[in-house]
């Protein structure tokens, strides 16, 4: 490049970075315990939150990660940690857990549409649980991972020609910090077993957010093997399968109660900005391996993964399956260019429809623009379930939740985490075993 030219793209782009026609990588927040980070006037990294409703407490931590994957202030996720311990209190309190990965766009500053979102989400969730041990910390935990979801600000360069940039550092976030953040997470809630035991863990992520998550606890290492948690939970699975189908008999029930729970108790997918490969390889191995070991913690689950994206969600039906056409991601989509959500014949439900039969469970309230409350519930198809009915499993169930929403309930693609999506999944979780024991301990704690 001639020097007059290298001399104009970098002033061009001095020019563009002070017009805020880039946004920068850059930590937004700062860790309570940094004075001087904070005369940089910067929020902090840590905050309480009142639930609308019933006035109940929550916190949020922010842990922020550089494009290649670093920590901006490992401070941060040391203060994530050591909130979660203080929730906990050792077993004795019951937290609610949420760690969120945010999708394109969006970051951890305060001018992230996608950070008041999430609040009102954590918000209803804490109106649904428990107050807690007086004097301890929220019980109802928040960890938000942030990363920057976007790079130019004008177009046609923030939509058409941030996709395929962002779809890489997605990747490699997930592959490299988050990895590791999830891995310390996962690490303090498993470490003790009455902690465990005491402890709701969920994983939600949106748009691009599904990506970096994906990758996080379903990668693999460099020689191919399981380096995700749940990559791992499910090579164990595979295993303990194969020893039962060499020995021609099916594990019982107290053999799977002997095997390590399942490391997070829901996966949550929003309009997720990633293909089917991986979901699609991982029904395939619960649809065979259960036939072995259906008393294994995952085939009992119902649901581990719930994957839902909006049928007028242009983002991830139209924009995603054409660009990744254009440029296929060959290591993580291997040529599937739609999400599950977007595949009609992966879904285990339909779209949620009026009205709540008896035989319903997950029943739920949508609410339209200035229109009353209806309820809704969410019908599951037969003919899909992924583990049939056997000795030690009598009944049919999907580890896999994967369905549509009509735009009634999500509009478009940036309307996620609303009051319609926070009641479909205070429905499902209602409807958890496990979520009903830890809250029903929470409640029994509360003043």
């Amino acid at each position: 490049m001639r020097p007059s030219c290298a001399a104009f793209l970098a002033c061009a782009l001095t020019s563009a970075a002070q017009a805020q026609f880039l946004v920068p990588d850059q930590q937004f927040r700062c860790p309570l315990s940094d004075a001087a980070c904070q005369k940089t006037h910067k929020p902090p990294a840590f905050e309480i939150g009142i639930s609308e409703a019933n006035h109940h407490p929550y916190s949020i931590n922010y842990v922020e990660y550089t494009d290649k994957g670093k920590l901006w202030d490992p401070q941060e996720l040391d203060d994530a940690i050591n909130q979660f311990k203080a929730a906990a209190d050792d077993g004795n309190q019951h937290p609610l857990v949420v760690v969120y990965v945010h999708g394109w766009q969006n970051n951890a500053s305060n001018l992230s549409g996608d950070i008041v979102k999430f609040r009102g989400f954590m918000s209803r969730l804490a109106d649904d649980y428990p107050i807690g041990l007086p004097g301890k910390a929220p019980q109802v935990a928040g960890i938000y991972l942030a990363w920057r979801g976007l790079t130019f600000t004008f177009e046609p360069f923030k939509h058409i020609f941030s996709y395929w940039p962002r779809r890489e550092i997605a990747r490699k976030v997930g592959r490299t910090g988050m990895y590791e953040a999830i891995e310390k997470i996962k690490q303090a809630v498993n470490a003790d077993p009455k902690v465990r035991r005491n402890t709701f863990l969920i994983f939600v992520c949106h748009s691009f957010g599904a990506r970096v998550l994906e990758n996080a606890i379903e990668g693999l290492d460099a020689h191919g093997q399981p380096r995700g948690f749940m990559s791992v939970y499910f090579d164990q699975m595979h295993r303990a399968a194969q020893r039962a189908r060499e020995n021609h008999a099916q594990p019982s029930s107290e053999q799977a109660r002997a095997l390590p729970s399942v490391p997070a108790d829901l996966i949550v997918y929003v309009n997720a900005a990633t293909s089917s490969a991986k979901t699609l390889d991982r029904v395939r191995q619960i649809e065979n391996d259960c036939r072995y070991f259906s008393a294994h913690p995952i085939c009992t689950a119902d649901p581990l993964y719930v994957a839902f994206t909006s049928t007028n969600d242009l983002a991830t039906g139209l924009v995603m399956p054409i660009a990744n056409l254009a440029i296929p991601d060959l290591v993580s989509d291997k040529l599937h260019l739609m999400s599950a959500a977007n595949t009609p014949w992966m879904h285990t439900h339909l779209a949620p429809a009026p009205g709540c039969p008896n035989q319903e469970v997950i029943c739920f309230d949508i609410a339209g623009k200035n229109l009353p409350a209806a309820q809704y519930y969410l019908p599951r198809i037969a003919a899909k379930a992924q583990v049939p009915k056997s000795r030690d499993h009598p009944s049919e169930s999907d580890p896999f939740w994967i369905f549509n929403v009509h735009s009634n309930m999500i509009n478009g693609h940036g309307d996620m985490w609303n009051s319609n999506v926070a009641n479909l999944i205070a429905a499902i979780l209602r409807n958890n075993e496990r979520y009903a024991q830890v809250s029903a301990a929470a409640m029994a704690n509360s003043p």
